[in-house]
C-alpha cells in the first residue's frame, strides 16, 4: 500500500471524513509533501481537497506549492485550482508561488 493509495482508502472511510474536512493549510500541505512518490502529491491532494469542509482555498493551494515536489507544482495547479472555493478573489496567493515558466503553463487553469 503506498501513500496515495492509503489516503484514498482512509478518504473513503466515513470515520475520516471529519479528519479529512478540518485540515488547515498548513496541515493540507504537510500530508501532500509526505507523499513519497512525487508524481503522486497531485492526485492524494485532489483527493483530500473533496474532503475539505468549506471547500479548497487560494490559501491550501499555496500552501501546497510551497511543500510538494518542484516538478509536480504545475500539476498540483491544474488539479487543485478547478476545485477551489476563491480563485477569482485570492489566485494572486497562488501565483507568487509559481515560477514565470509555471505561470506560462497555468495560466488557462487560474482563469
Amino acid at each position: 500500500l503506498d501513500d496515495f493509495d492509503l489516503i484514498a482508502e482512509l478518504a473513503s472511510d466515513p470515520l475520516w471524513d471529519s479528519v479529512f474536512a478540518q485540515l488547515t493549510p498548513a496541515d493540507f500541505a504537510l500530508i501532500v509533501a509526505t507523499v513519497g512518490l512525487e508524481y503522486d502529491q497531485p492526485r492524494a491532494a485532489e483527493v483530500m481537497a473533496k474532503k475539505l469542509s468549506g471547500g479548497l482555498t487560494c490559501e491550501h493551494i499555496s500552501a501546497t506549492l510551497s511543500a510538494a515536489a518542484a516538478a509536480y507544482r504545475a500539476a498540483m495547479v491544474h488539479k487543485l485550482a478547478p476545485l477551489c472555493v476563491d480563485l477569482q478573489q485570492n489566485k494572486a496567493l497562488i501565483v507568487k508561488q509559481l515560477s514565470q515558466w509555471e505561470r506560462v503553463i497555468t495560466e488557462s487553469d487560474l482563469k
